[in-house]
């Protein structure tokens, strides 16, 4: 699950190239009588043009980049208030950032994150990320009301293949983020265990996670990503343990768990490349 409780543990759109197609000069219609068979005149007489050749060359074929736009499909659960703080700061701070950078969102949230209507737009060849908050078990990502949206062994190969998967969800990492990967999947980040927030210090907790949102968003490759993410963790659990308060150096512990949960492609080849980013497909 997700607790939020101490004691349980301007720019225009951004494109990909995705295909070339060869495109071949329409041919040219040729009007006019059958060319005649009679034999070529005697030389002295005035030498009629041949029927059907113009004398110019084919133009090379024209090689045609087809562009689509870059898709990032928002899948958040908001039912509860567990989920609703860091849906809201993600409405506020991730999802503006994507957009600023170019690419753009589609939502399934609240009710709308449900596998029903999930499934049909993660299957669009053009969704290169997939990115929410919910609920999590080992083997499923939910949405509304713990609707199981991804679960291990139901889901089709399109909806992860060739696509980056963040979720900030609980335990996801120990078999869906895997199996994500093994059909297709080019990186995925999640948590192997409970992902743990005090209320009080939660937007501190959701920046640490967000900034591997914010890092695909760069344009940074998954272990760079994760070198940032990383450093953002660190910089609040130093600041907290400066302070020697008691509340802060407890915040500063759970902040180190939820960061030795975390998993990517740095973590192993099961996760992911470790070279994989937006807009390299």
């Amino acid at each position: 699950m997700f607790s939020a409780e101490r004691k349980k543990a301007d720019s225009s759109q951004l494109t990909l190239t995705w295909f070339n197609r060869t495109l071949m000069p329409p041919k040219k219609s040729i009007t006019g009588k059958k060319p005649s068979k009679k034999p070529a005149k005697k030389p002295g007489k005035k030498p009629g043009k041949k029927p059907g050749k113009t004398g110019k060359k084919k133009p090379p074929p024209k090689t045609v980049n087809v562009t689509m736009e870059a898709v990032v499909l928002a899948i958040d659960a908001n039912f509860d208030p567990v989920t609703r703080a860091p849906f809201e700061y993600r409405e506020k701070n991730v999802y503006p950032y994507f957009e600023k950078q170019g690419f753009t969102v589609v939502r399934r949230q609240g009710a709308s994150a449900r596998r029903a209507e999930v499934a049909p737009e993660a299957r669009k060849p053009n969704v290169v990320y997939l990115t929410g908050v919910g609920h999590g078990f080992p083997e499923s990502y939910t949405g509304d009301n713990l609707d199981p949206i991804f679960s291990r062994g139901h889901y089709s190969a399109k909806e992860s293949q060739g696509k980056i998967v963040h979720f900030l969800s609980c335990e996801t990492a120990a078999g869906l983020g895997p199996s994500f990967v093994t059909n297709g999947c080019r990186a995925y980040f999640g948590y192997s265990d409970e992902f743990t927030y005090p209320p009080a210090l939660a937007e501190v907790f959701f920046e640490c996670d967000s900034e591997i949102d914010r890092g695909f968003a760069d344009g940074l490759t998954a272990d760079k990503v994760f070198e940032r993410v990383l450093a953002r963790f660190q910089k609040h659990i130093d600041r907290l343990k400066s302070t020697g308060d008691g509340g802060d150096l407890f915040n500063a512990s759970v902040l180190e768990v939820d960061l030795r949960l975390l998993r990517a492609p740095t973590s192993g080849a099961e996760y992911g490349d470790r070279k994989a980013k937006l807009g390299d497909v």
